[in-house]
């Protein structure tokens, strides 16, 4: 695609469905990636892509990575979601292309596709995201949810239903709606201090769905605009993993880029 006006962007590029060739309009969201060099010029280029997502709204987001940042940051990015972005394909031998990590791809995708209209159910979609997850002929959602279904017994060893954790959510499938539930609730600190009985599987899927936050966190930073709620946010992820204990694994790369979000915060945002 061609180079935004501003001097410091060094790459913008289409991602997803339209790049990937399983669009179909006026259903498919249009999804870009940009890169910056560095951020002397970005509140210009955050007021310009926040009026673009106001005016244009079949655009869905746009990721913006400053890029002298985003390579200590690529060895957590999901492998699975990577393949979806022609720029993020150059580190394809460092994003996490785990079991785990593929898993709860899949569990974000059946996530952000619930309605059951034709932009959720486009069989052409289902083809593509089954070959990316190593499914053979999936042509629905409600098929390819049987075989995510099938994926957590054999991780986890238990039967799940995901339309109806969807009430109740389980921290390890939606972390997200997790959270929400918690504070909504007022027990986080009661259901944080059960996060050490999980099984290991268990664990390690939490684990990987606190690095997808990680991941969807520092792309949409230019949309966070000083907000107490993404601190707090930050601060609610390492206490989910503090209450993991996964001692023998070393999560300082994730306790680490979790503290880089915060630093992050005050470049896209100078005083």
């Amino acid at each position: 695609m061609t180079k935004l006006n501003f001097s410091t962007v060094s790459y913008v590029g289409l991602r997803g469905s339209v790049y990937r060739g399983y669009c179909q309009f006026p259903f498919s969201d249009i999804d870009v990636t940009i890169t910056l060099t560095d951020t002397k010029e970005i509140v210009s280029i955050r007021r310009y892509l926040q009026k673009i997502i106001k005016s244009i709204p079949f655009f869905c987001e746009f990721n913006l990575y400053l890029e002298p940042k985003l390579e200590g940051f690529i060895s957590i990015f999901n492998g699975a979601e990577s393949l979806r972005d022609p720029f993020l394909w150059t580190f394809q031998c460092e994003v996490d292309n785990s079991e785990e990590a593929l898993l709860v791809f899949m569990l974000k995708l059946l996530q952000a596709n619930r309605g059951r209209g034709v932009k959720y159910n486009r069989s052409v979609k289902w083809q593509y995201y089954s070959s990316l997850c190593r499914f053979e002929d999936v042509y629905s959602r409600d098929e390819f949810k049987r075989r995510v279904e099938l994926k957590l017994f054999e991780s986890c060893g238990e039967e799940f239903n995901l339309e109806k954790s969807n009430s109740s959510p389980e921290v390890f499938i939606s972390l997200g709606e997790w959270l929400e539930h918690c504070f909504k609730n007022h027990c986080f600190d009661e259901k944080r201090s059960q996060l050490v009985n999980l099984s290991e599987s268990k664990k390690m899927l939490v684990l990987k769905q606190v690095e997808w936050e990680v991941m969807g966190l520092l792309s949409q930073i230019y949309l966070v605009d000083g907000q107490l709620s993404y601190r707090e946010h930050l601060k609610n992820l390492k206490l989910v993993l503090d209450g993991l204990r996964l001692e023998d694994l070393d999560l300082s790369t994730v306790y680490n880029k979790i503290n880089e979000l915060s630093d992050l915060e005050s470049l896209f945002y100078p005083i």
